[in-house]
């Protein structure tokens, strides 16, 4: 089987890294130190390399066709979500973050009834602070 395209990474370098000229084809059993390096390249048992160093770079080798190698971005690790931020905001089903309003947490005897009332509902997070609780809280869609 002949490999008549060349590999990306090929195409990709300036002139004089490219291989010179494509003019045999190098199998494993002719010549296996060669053809073991572009085995890992192209992944078959043959490839057109070059075997003359006195061959200058042609034109039409950038015209030939090239192999498409699909490539697959690296894998990040998973952002993890910062607890003790799960448990102080709330995510409603808009994207809006909410948050407890402060003052209920202690000396709240001389309040009134209908202040700490009030105090228990929820509130919109501050745009100033959106950015920094959306850092702490990844993967979740939320709206400003």
């Amino acid at each position: 089987m002949q490999s008549t395209c060349l590999h990306r990474s090929f195409a990709n370098l300036s002139l004089s890294a490219r291989p010179k000229q494509v003019s045999r084809v190098v199998s494993s059993a002719q010549s296996p130190r060669l053809a073991s390096s572009c085995n890992g390249i192209v992944g078959s048992s043959e490839l057109r390399c070059s075997t003359s160093s006195e061959a200058k770079p042609s034109l039409r080798l950038a015209a030939q066709p090239v192999c498409h190698v699909k490539r697959h971005a690296a894998k990040r690790p998973k952002l993890k979500t910062k607890k003790a931020a799960a448990k102080r905001y709330k995510i409603t089903g808009t994207g809006k973050v909410l948050t407890r309003k402060p003052g209920k947490q202690h000396m709240n005897q001389k309040m009134s009834r209908q202040h700490k009332r009030k105090l228990s509902s929820l509130r919109g997070v501050e745009k100033a602070d959106f950015n920094n609780v959306a850092s702490l809280l990844p993967g979740q869609k939320l709206r400003k």
